[in-house]
């Protein structure tokens, strides 16, 4: 019986069944003539090779000829290398490719906004996508109002939350946050730390938060114990210009 890890490796190098049962065949039998290494592999002529002209291609296989008739034979394990290598290659020009499409549909102009428009974001790789997305449009030294969740809420998320505070620091971006007074004295200190930050406290114990920046507002419920979390990044000035009215009523009045 071949070797579970055998043959995930020869899988992974981009060999389907019958060119791994074909191959293993080959290095048994050292070379074959079709007709036995039909028998071998379990696999009829016909099929046999489509398969042997594939593992030709690949490097994998050679022939000869003795007396007229075709004799097949393996060339070494360690040629199964240049099949990684080649699809290393493949896979690292896809990716210069797939960021340069990136640039030049990122420069395909937009339509015309309309006075409002929103995206909805669900579960946590929803709401770190949402984040990044924030963090990759803060515009330099403007300010930043937050109104924060509940400690047991922001937890989950607070690898993300950094790396935006981080963001913030660089683009010398200021805040007002307003954190609610159950919230351990960790979560203040590690903002602070980063500095530009103004920090108070409410009663409120919000399983939800509120961000406000720009021309944006986001909505996030963060909750993943009692529910999905999900979150509206919303840009409409007028509804930003109203909750940064209640935000600033709400700071004001925990001084």
């Amino acid at each position: 019986m071949i070797d579970k890890t055998i043959l995930e490796g020869l899988r992974k190098t981009g060999l389907g069944k019958n060119e791994i049962e074909v191959y293993l065949g080959l290095l048994e039998l050292g070379e074959s003539k079709a007709g036995s290494l039909s028998k071998r592999a379990n696999i009829s002529t016909s099929h046999l090779y489509p398969v042997l002209h594939s593992l030709i291609a690949k490097g994998l296989v050679s022939y000869k000829y003795a007396n007229n008739v075709k004799i097949y034979y393996p060339n070494p394990p360690e040629t199964l290398k240049a099949l990684y290598l080649q699809k290393k290659k493949d896979l690292d020009e896809q990716k210069i490719l797939l960021l340069e499409s990136i640039d030049k549909i990122k420069k395909i102009p937009a339509k015309k906004e309309t006075f409002s428009n929103y995206k909805y974001y669900e579960g946590i790789s929803g709401i770190i996508a949402m984040w990044q997305e924030i963090i990759a449009g803060l515009i330099p030294n403007t300010e930043i109002q937050l109104l924060s969740s509940n400690e047991e809420s922001l937890d989950p998320f607070n690898n993300i939350f950094m790396q935006f505070q981080a963001e913030r620091i660089k683009k010398n971006i200021s805040q007002k946050l307003i954190f609610p007074r159950s919230m351990g004295k960790k979560y203040s200190l590690e903002r602070k730390k980063l500095g530009s930050i103004e920090i108070r406290y409410t009663s409120l114990e919000p399983n939800a938060e509120l961000c406000l920046f720009h021309d944006y507002m986001a909505i996030e419920y963060l909750d993943t114990k009692k529910d999905k979390p999900r979150a509206f990044l919303i840009k409409d000035k007028l509804f930003v210009d109203y909750f940064k009215m209640i935000f600033n009523f709400l700071w004001e009045k925990e001084k």
